[in-house]
């Protein structure tokens, strides 16, 4: 999923879905694809507004 950085933008990306599953071979690509990224810390800061 791309970075959301607002409410608007999670509604336009919902609106583009069809609705429809990934089939199994869609999956496994992006898993492997996920699985050779190097490991990294989340790191989160408090947002105050």
């Amino acid at each position: 999923m791309p970075t959301v950085v607002s409410e608007e933008e999670i509604e336009m990306f919902a609106a583009m879905s069809d609705g429809k599953y990934l089939n199994d071979n869609d999956k496994n690509e992006i898993i492997g694809l996920f699985n050779q990224w190097p490991s990294y810390d989340l790191k989160a800061s408090v947002q105050t507004a």
